[in-house]
């Protein structure tokens, strides 16, 4: 084939994959709330004047349902997809949750990827509500004997909830890893809340509107007042602790449900 040829073949194809291009198109959309972040992604197909656009939270994000046999399902019917996705707007967040109808189990927001939200099992009734700010972070709770009502928030990157076996905990109950706003120090322009992992034990027992925030670590046999307000590491295990701010009230105790 003569040069000239070849420049008429590649002009053509070139002007076929422009065609192409201008007639049927394949991108993304974001669309953000007011604070800028990214509260929807959209799967864009354009073909000449026609516009599809399909929510990704479905296919970039999973929900795992695990029996009591210790079986684990992919959750693929999109109206329980959307029972816990529908307010989701980053990409591969894992929500893995005992299949049972004991747990009622609300996820306001995800704002971020890569999260982890990890319910062992259930014993009674349960009500949990899980708000995630941020990327790569872990919501972990062991066997859970009965939570009447909890709100776990996590903020930040790389933040942490663990929460041990056995645990009770009463209403109103709220387990932040931070403050939701960030607060600046005048001179030095530097973060003074950052935030930071919470940690419980085994069998502890939380009373009502409790808040257990950024930094907290409540060992194993722990009660922790109602109306507490915790905010530090504690090390001693089967310990009263309460108050605002809680401190250690009583030592050596033992609780039983």
């Amino acid at each position: 084939m003569s040069k000239n040829a070849k420049t008429l073949v590649n002009t053509v194809r070139g002007g076929g994959r422009a065609l192409i291009n201008t007639l049927f198109r394949v991108y993304y959309e974001e669309k953000k709330n007011p604070r800028n972040n990214v509260v929807k992604k959209y799967k864009v197909y354009r073909i000449l004047f026609l516009k599809l656009k399909f929510n990704t939270v479905y296919s970039t994000n999973k929900v795992f349902k695990v029996d009591k046999d210790g079986n684990k399902r992919l959750v693929t019917n999109k109206k329980e997809l959307f029972k816990y996705l529908n307010k989701v707007s980053g990409e591969n967040n894992t929500i893995i949750i005992p299949d049972t109808d004991l747990l009622n189990l609300t996820v306001p927001h995800i704002f971020g990827s890569n999260n982890i939200i990890n319910i062992s099992k259930i014993e009674k009734l349960t009500n949990i509500c899980v708000e995630i700010y941020g990327n790569s972070s872990q919501l972990l709770v062991g066997s859970i004997k009965f939570f009447a009502g909890v709100h776990f928030r996590i903020n930040g990157n790389d933040k942490k909830i663990i929460v041990g076996d056995d645990c009770m905990f009463s209403s109103g109950v709220e387990i932040w890893t931070g403050d939701a706003h960030p607060i600046y120090d005048l001179a030095t322009g530097e973060r003074i809340n950052n935030d930071q992992d919470v940690i419980i034990g085994n069998y502890v027992w939380i009373g009502r509107n409790a808040s257990i925030h950024k930094g907290a670590v409540i060992p194993d046999g722990c009660v922790v007042g109602a109306n507490s307000f915790v905010t530090h590491k504690f090390e001693e295990p089967n310990t009263i602790i309460a108050g605002t701010p809680a401190k250690v009230i009583k030592r050596n105790i033992r609780w039983e449900r």
